[in-house]
């Protein structure tokens, strides 16, 4: 897989995991606001690199920091959203 294509992919999936989050897991108003939005940005985000990839093309070797980043970023919030579920 490009790197491209996996950074996009992350930045989908986390969008949606806090969407979900918000979703069914908050109750107070300003955290399902501000989860919301964070979500809605995280989302479109990879949704507008998703339909330019071109855009966002660059040396595989330049992906390094921000692909680990986005790998441990959705595997945080996998697990935050996990945890909750069980706990909550």
């Amino acid at each position: 897989m490009k790197p491209v294509r996996f950074v996009t992919l992350c930045f989908v999936y986390s969008g949606i995991v806090l969407l979900a989050q918000a979703v069914f897991l908050f109750e107070s108003p300003i955290a399902v606001i501000t989860q919301l939005g964070v979500g809605l940005s995280i989302l479109g985000t990879g949704l507008l690199r998703l339909y330019n990839p071109e855009k966002y093309e660059r040396k595989p070797t330049e992906y390094g920091l921000l692909a680990y980043g986005m790998a441990i970023l959705a595997l945080v919030l996998t697990a935050l959203f996990l945890v909750q579920i069980i706990v909550f």
